[in-house]
């Protein structure tokens, strides 16, 4: 992937559709790719139905979602070794940040070549039940955040790694938030004693 390339996915950008609906998760409501609101626009560039753009932390390939008047979306800086992965929540209606969470871990990971200079480190994206966000960092787990962003839990999936990275993005099914009732359970324990 050339430069130029990254530098526009370092780049959010939104068009005009943010008065519309939520955009909870990748694809959309239920990942259905579907949007109820009339008048799209079905094509934008650094001129042409441009709201607004945020300099992001690093790279990335995820997809924006929005609730309520916020937008999120993650990014990477660095390589392996000194890698950093970030979730950033910006203002949906004129894209200025409102917090940034660094995400640090010391599991391994692929190197930087081959299929993951397609996609880098962060191309996961986030999902939101409108309490917590959601996000899969690849070897560095599943985090929960609150929605000032605050980190609520974290679980490992693993620490292996191949050379093609990861691009499976988090999806909600109904009320299963394992990880809220573990860390539920693990409060309460801590209270008990």
């Amino acid at each position: 992937m050339s430069s130029s390339r990254w530098l526009s996915l370092a780049t959010l950008v939104l068009v005009p559709c943010l008065a519309g609906a939520d955009w909870p998760e990748f694809r959309g409501m239920g990942g259905a790719a579907v949007s109820q609101d009339a008048g799209l626009p079905d094509r934008w560039d650094n001129s042409t139905n441009l709201l607004w753009k945020l300099k992001l932390p690093g790279e990335g390939a995820s997809s924006p979602i929005v609730f309520g008047d916020r937008v999120y979306v993650t990014c990477f800086s660095g390589q392996p070794g000194k890698l950093a992965r970030h979730l950033v929540c910006a203002n949906r209606n004129d894209g200025k940040p409102v917090w940034t969470r660094e995400i640090t871990t010391d599991t391994p990971e692929a190197n930087y070549s081959g299929q993951m200079t397609q996609h880098g480190y962060a191309s996961n994206t986030p999902a939101t039940d409108g309490k917590r966000i959601y996000v899969f960092l690849g070897t560095a787990g599943v985090y929960a955040f609150d929605l000032d962003g605050n980190q609520m839990w974290k679980h490992s999936v693993g620490k292996g790694t191949d050379q093609w990275g990861t691009g499976s993005s988090v999806r909600l099914f109904g009320d299963r938030r394992r990880g809220d009732r573990v860390e539920q359970s693990r409060r309460a324990r801590q209270s008990h004693r």
